[in-house]
């Protein structure tokens, strides 16, 4: 691979920690991402046991795994994952020298080459941000006519690059007055992406590789069903809904759901691209091509992939 390895970066509370836990044994099952590191961006109210047990099962199949608390101080969608990206962004620039992904838990890697085609798809790219470029028809106030979704590649300098958006009123909040109650006053704040889209857009390049669709609103994610009836909810898709260049689906909020539907549709392609193959005879190329697309498997290839444990790692880091 010519690519450099990414860091991918897992943001967890505890309220999306089992989404979490299946997100990274998913990751692990599909394997091929032995050249990239993982850091997990645990909340301080997650136990440590459960953060440690968590990196355990990712240092199977990612070259290095390694977890950092983060204080916050903040309750809530939208401030407190706003204080987890600037404490995670300032954390890469000061300690890390890979660019990265933001990875949040309800973000789906749709094949087993996903994080490989994502580090080759963002050596080729010619600008800083690499991820999916969503036009908002509608913008209510506040909020920006285009922007990138947070899923997205984003350089190893980007708390430097962003330097003003911290101190934006709209991403930290105003001081909250003692008598205001909680949810009224992060009304006031807007979510990092939508307030750094100003910086971002004009240097982010698009990629198809990254589908992300918020749903008919916070609330109201796309759901996935096997077929869609008309007692099913206005939020409803099927799978045909996922892009077919898309490695990576953001938002899926139940994996429990989506994963066993998905499962089957990579084995039936996985097993027309075998069958057809049988009769032809087909050439190395072909099989190389079906493989390196992961529509197909090689013989011992689940073996051959582990990669001996690592050197014991630093647990925790506390930011």
């Amino acid at each position: 691979m010519n690519a450099a390895p990414l860091l991918v970066v897992l943001p967890t509370h505890p309220g999306d920690f089992d989404n979490t836990e299946r997100l990274i044994k998913w990751i692990v099952e599909l394997q091929n991402v032995s050249h990239h590191s993982l850091l997990i961006a645990a909340d301080g109210a997650i136990p440590t046991e459960r953060v440690k047990a968590l990196l355990e099962i990712a240092r199977t199949e990612f070259y290095t795994a390694r977890a950092m608390v983060i204080q916050t101080g903040a309750k809530g969608w939208p401030l407190a994952a706003n204080l987890m990206f600037r404490a995670v962004a300032r954390q890469i620039h000061d300690g890390y020298k890979a660019d990265w992904l933001w990875l949040e838990p309800d973000a789906v890697p749709l094949r087993a080459t996903w994080l490989n085609e994502l580090a080759e798809g963002y050596r080729l790219c010619t600008r800083p941000f690499m991820g999916c470029l969503i036009n908002n028809e509608t913008p209510s106030e506040n909020l920006p006519a285009r922007y990138m979704s947070g899923v997205a590649i984003w350089p190893q300098n980007t708390y430097a690059r962003l330097e003003s958006l911290w101190k934006d009123a709209r991403f930290t909040g105003p001081v909250k007055p003692a008598k205001l109650a909680t949810d009224v006053w992060q009304k006031t704040v807007r979510a990092w992406d939508m307030v750094s889209a100003p910086n971002v857009v004009p240097i982010a390049q698009h990629t198809n590789l990254i589908q992300s669709h918020w749903g008919l609103s916070y609330g109201e994610p796309p759901v996935f069903v096997a077929v869609r009836t008309e007692a099913d909810p206005p939020n409803a898709v099927t799978l045909d809904f996922v892009k077919r260049d898309a490695v990576l689906f953001h938002r899926v909020k139940t994996l429990d759901a989506f994963l066993p539907m998905w499962r089957i549709r990579m084995e039936h392609a996985k097993a027309l691209v075998t069958e057809s193959l049988k009769p032809t005879g087909a050439s190395q190329y072909v099989l190389e091509k079906a493989l390196e697309a992961g529509l197909i498997e090689a013989p011992g290839a689940g073996a051959a992939s582990k990669k001996k444990p690592a050197q014991k790692q630093a647990e925790l880091a506390t930011a």
